[in-house]
């Protein structure tokens, strides 16, 4: 993994460690769909791409899911 990756992987797990602790109306199910659209964005940038990543659920359930 890159040391970009790297970065960016510690920049969004302290983030979410922050968004937890400053709004904790957050759900936990918000968070995991966050994370799922940090995956897909990392997937991204490591395939050379603009790192974007997109989720779209309901309730527990992924209905749309994209990178770029």
């Amino acid at each position: 993994m890159s040391g970009f990756l790297r970065g960016m992987l510690r920049r969004e797990r302290a983030w979410l460690d922050r968004m937890r602790l400053q709004h904790p109306w957050i759900e936990s199910r918000d968070l995991t769909m966050m994370r799922r659209a940090l995956d897909l964005a990392r997937s991204a940038a490591a395939a050379g791409e603009v790192p974007v990543g997109a989720v779209i659920y309901r309730e527990n359930e992924i209905v749309a899911e994209a990178a770029n």
